[in-house]
């Protein structure tokens, strides 16, 4: 080009002084067009430019690429005019400008891009620039537009490939198979804590930190991966730098070969997938679990696709429903099969209601066993849906709940049972709630008991009906302190509000679901009566005990009064101050006598005869001298069974005894009142006598005492208050037994019952020892009393019927030892109450030393002891204390002694 020949004839001047060298003009001129040739088939535009910014030459592209209009640009023009033409694609023109200006006199090479516009469009330019010393420089100028586009391109796909890596978690890795060098990215750096966004590794220190678990099948892998050239993928364990094993999932292919067909390089993409193996680690344990809790619990899981019409049965159902699985064709209407004809239809409507959406599928059922057992099945399932609502599959469980309904079955019957014991138990049962105590349920019996209805009954306040309501709460208290069981008595009251007497069996429970008290209430009235009968019979018993010593004291006494007195009175004249004395003396001890056979009757020990009686003709004596002293006020009424049977006892005993109960119903009633007797034969071996009056009757209060010892409502002086007390005594005596009925204004019943004996005629027997011939001859009479009193009496007696012959001991033992001695009586009074022996040990003894003496046997009490021993020994008789002589001369004669 002319900027070259320009250039190299500037040169030849500047040389022009040197003559020794010779110049080729021609061969300079040929390599000048052979440059600018060069320089035209360039792509890239090039300037030179010399000293004052002149330029020295440039290339065609230069003109091209920068579009200058023709003749801005030539040899000499000045390069700074031909920078201003340049037209900027970026709006900063003069910033661009006033850089190239600058950079002009750079001594260093130096490298910029700008965006030009060329031919109407922006394109990218690079700008270098490169001194040449003692001329100047040269730029040359590269379009490179397409390089940019791709870069931006390549800059755009990195970006997305990062955002998707980013989005799954993912990195990569680039491993030069030659050196062992890694290059990764920065989410292998997170995985493994690195602080460097992109960290390098070798190839060493990355099969180093593989957990020892994987690290022979990642490397298995990795030669595979190697070996085939294709692409693999791992998943393993990784140490991460702060101690933590992550798990990494990697996938790697080689993508570089040598000439040899070496591999030489490896990428591959790594995953941070710890979250997803610790979900699969808990999800494998859940699974464990289920399985072992659906194992642990019978229960087998279903899965029916609704659309296929395939069901899946885990081992679990094929045993619910006693089949093997390959008898189960896996549809629905093989489920079908295995349902109990009576729930079918049932169950089918329950699947299609579930499918329709209409209600929850929770249901019930009988499954028939191949071996014809029945078994409960409870189900429940899930529906999954698609987007428009229609059923995909349903997902659900069977567990056999074959013991639970028998023992649902069992409860139910157990409940029924119980219902019929609570309803049928003959003793009144009440539910009632602690804290308030309002009554919940009752039995019959309660509401007969209580005298309401069973309506009525329920929700009553229970303190209403209790007479001591602190005292019932106390009880409360205690019961659901202890939380067991609590007995107690107590008196509660009726619909009426009389007093009932209740033991009280109580006992926390269960009742519909919160705690309540079940009480057992027994009625313990007869039970009370009956106690305070014993107490009363025992206190009689003690009284009688009393009455019995006293007694036998006074018969001591009053046989010693007697006993003199009638001694010495037939031998004064008769009328005689001393024989009047005599006489009324003999009178008062028969009079204590009889109070004293009434204190005995009273300790139920004076039956004083063991006679077969007639109760009738008792009772219609008693009546007649009655119909002679009540004057006519009362109506005397008999009702008397005349095939009474006979009783065994004492005549005049009980003759006082219906005396005493007829005298107390006068008593008791106004004029033209009713006195009513009545007998009968009851229970085969009893007879029953009742007096009965419809007088004024007694009060509960009054009827509680009327046996006791001397209480009367009667006014003083007209009472001693034994009558009752008295009847009470000579009925225990006969072994009978008492019962007094009575209310205030409606009289009062008093019944007796005895047990009745054989009919027969009693044998008279004697003992009568033959000594007639002997009658006038004086006794030896050994007399055995511990009472001095006594002694001295019968002493006295024996000597006025002429038997001095005395001789007294004051035991029974010292009368076997004078017999013993040798001492022959003819007769031995022995007294029955001693100490030691007594009358009852004695007799027996005596007897077998003198087996024919007569012995006569005194006692003041004439009871079964003493019968006995007079019937079981011969020789025997009774002589009943206090006796005078009279007594004792009488018993002399029927013995043949006197």
């Amino acid at each position: 080009m002319n900027s070259l020949d320009q250039f190299g004839e500037t040169s030849m001047t500047g040389q022009s002084g040197d003559t020794s060298r010779s110049f080729d003009s021609n061969a300079f001129h040929r390599q000048a067009d052979i440059l600018n040739l060069v320089l035209d088939s360039l792509t890239q535009g090039m300037v030179v430019v010399g000293p004052n910014y002149q330029v020295l030459s440039f290339n065609r592209c230069f003109e091209e690429l920068f579009q200058l209009p023709h003749g801005t640009i030539g040899v000499g023009v000045d390069f700074r005019d031909v920078l201003k033409t340049w037209k900027d694609a970026t709006g900063q023109h003069q910033q661009m400008l006033e850089r190239a200006i600058q950079e002009l006199d750079r001594a260093t090479p130096f490298q910029f891009e700008f965006l030009q516009q060329i031919r109407g469009e922006p394109r990218w330019c690079q700008l270098t620039h490169n001194p040449l010393p003692g001329i100047g420089f040269v730029r040359t100028f590269t379009d490179i537009t397409e390089r940019k586009r791709s870069e931006a391109s390549l800059r755009i796909s990195e970006e997305r490939l990062r955002l998707a890596m980013l989005a799954t978690q993912q990195g990569w890795f680039d491993l030069n198979l030659k050196t062992g060098e890694v290059i990764a990215s920065s989410e292998f750096a997170r995985i493994i804590g690195a602080e460097d966004a992109h960290p390098l590794m070798t190839y060493q220190t990355w099969v180093d930190s593989i957990h020892w678990e994987d690290r022979s099948s990642v490397l298995q892998c990795f030669k595979e991966c190697l070996n085939t050239g294709e692409i693999r993928q791992m998943e393993y364990r990784i140490k991460a730098r702060t101690g933590e094993w992550k798990w990494v999932r990697s996938s790697a292919k080689v993508v570089a070969f040598d000439e040899a067909g070496s591999p030489t390089r490896m990428t591959g993409t790594h995953a941070d997938i710890t979250e997803r193996k610790k979900a699969e680690e808990k999800l494998a344990e859940m699974a464990d679990r289920l399985t072992l809790a659906s194992q642990a619990g019978g229960v087998g899981i279903w899965d029916w696709n609704v659309e296929s019409n395939h069901l899946l049965w885990d081992d679990q159902m094929f045993r619910l429903y006693g089949i093997k699985a390959d008898r189960f064709s896996g549809a629905y209407e093989a489920w079908k099969t295995g349902l109990h004809p009576e729930d079918l239809a049932r169950g089918d409507a329950e699947i299609q209601m579930a499918l329709g959406g209409k209600k929850a599928f929770d249901t019930e059922f009988r499954v028939v066993w191949p071996d014809g057992s029945i078994h409960d099945i409870r189900a429940l399932a899930i529906v999954q849906r698609d987007a428009s609502g229609q059923p995909l599959r349903m997902i659900g469980t069977n567990w056999d709940i074959t013991d639970r309904k028998q023992a649902e079955a069992a409860l139910r019957q157990s409940e029924q049972d119980y219902r019929h014991l609570f309803e049928m138990a003959n003793d009144p049962i009440i539910i009632f709630e602690p804290e308030n105590e309002i009554i919940l349920e009752a039995n019959q019996a309660a509401c007969r008991t209580y005298g309401f209805d069973h309506d009525e009954f329920i929700g009553l306040d229970l303190k209403t009906l209790t007479s001591d309501i602190p005292r019932g709460e106390l009880q409360i208290q205690a019961l659901m302190a202890s939380g067991l069981y609590h007995n107690f008595e107590t008196v509660q009251l009726n619909k009426q509000g009389e007093e009932i007497h209740f033991l009280i069996n109580s006992s926390v429970i269960t009742y519909r679901g919160r705690k309540a008290i079940l009480s057992l209430n027994r009625d313990i009235g007869d039970r009370k009566r009956l106690e305070a009968q014993l107490h009363h019979a025992q206190k009689m018993e003690s009284l009688g005990t009393l009455a019995g010593g006293v007694a036998h004291d006074m018969n001591n006494v009053l046989g010693a009064i007697l006993g003199l007195a009638s001694a010495h009175i037939d031998s004064q004249p008769y009328g005689s101050p001393l024989h009047q004395a005599l006489n009324t003396i003999c009178k008062a001890t028969e009079r204590g006598g009889k109070m004293v056979k009434s204190l005995l009757s009273f300790a139920r020990r004076n039956p004083s005869e063991n006679a077969q009686l007639d109760i009738n003709s008792i009772l219609k004596e008693q009546v007649s001298l009655l119909e002679r002293t009540t004057m006519s006020r009362v109506c005397l009424e008999l009702d008397l069974d005349p095939k009474l049977r006979s009783i065994r006892g004492d005549a005049s005993a009980l003759a006082h005894t219906f005396m005493n109960l007829c005298v107390n119903a006068v008593d008791a009633m106004q004029e033209n009142g009713t006195l009513s007797l009545h007998t009968r034969n009851i229970d085969n071996d009893w007879i029953e006598v009742v007096v009965e009056d419809n007088g004024m009757g007694m009060s509960k209060d009054v009827l509680e005492k009327a046996m006791d010892p001397f209480f009367t409502t009667k006014a003083p002086g007209k009472g001693t208050g034994l009558g009752l007390s008295m009847v009470f005594s000579t009925v225990k005596a006969h072994q009978g037994q008492m019962d007094i009925q009575s209310e205030s204004g409606k009289g009062t019943r008093v019944g007796l019952r005895f047990p009745a004996c054989e009919e027969e005629s009693r044998a008279t027997v004697s003992a009568v020892v033959d000594i007639a011939e002997h009658s006038s001859r004086r006794l030896k009479v050994l007399l055995v009393d511990d009472d001095d009193l006594i002694q001295s009496s019968v002493q006295a007696i024996l000597e006025v019927l002429g038997h001095t012959a005395v001789t007294a001991a004051q035991s029974g033992e010292e009368a076997l030892a004078r017999l013993e001695a040798g001492f022959e009586p003819d007769l031995v009074i022995l007294d029955m109450n001693m100490p030691g022996l007594g009358g009852a040990g004695t007799l027996p003894r005596l007897r077998g030393l003198r087996p024919d003496v007569p012995i006569l046997l005194s006692t003041g009490r004439t009871d079964q002891t003493a019968l006995t021993l007079a019937s079981t020994h011969s020789g025997v008789t009774l002589l009943a204390k206090p006796f005078g002589l009279r007594e004792l001369k009488k018993h002399l004669d029927n013995i043949g002694l006197g």
